[in-house]
């Protein structure tokens, strides 16, 4: 079946994908709040953190679906076999970016510049 999370990464999955993986994606979130947060009360990362968060949650899918030997895209393949660095820094290159999003609307030249 199609896998919808992580399009750019996965490119099928089993069921196991979709129940596995996400008990790997909520283990990952604690552990990104700050033991400074957690002295105040705070039990879930800052949202200004989201990106962290979602790059981490990312890692800790694919890691998951790489066990589960899901068929993976030969990039994220490669990232993974270089460690859990290269494949942070893989999944980052493939997320959205809102600074680099060009207006799908054609401009003459000169407006809106």
């Amino acid at each position: 079946m199609p896998c919808p999370s992580l399009p750019s990464a996965i490119l099928q999955c089993r069921d196991s994908l979709v129940f596995r993986p996400r008990g790997r994606a909520a283990a990952a979130i604690p552990k990104l709040v700050r033991q400074e947060d957690l002295a105040k009360g705070l039990t879930y990362p800052r949202i200004k953190e989201i990106r962290a968060i979602s790059a981490a949650v990312a890692v800790a899918v694919i890691k998951a679906a790489a066990e589960d030997v899901q068929v993976l895209r030969k990039g994220a393949l490669k990232a993974l076999a270089k460690g859990d660095a290269a494949l942070l820094h893989w999944v980052k290159g493939h997320m959205y970016s809102p600074f680099e999003y060009r207006s799908l609307a054609y401009r003459p030249p000169g407006v809106g510049e």
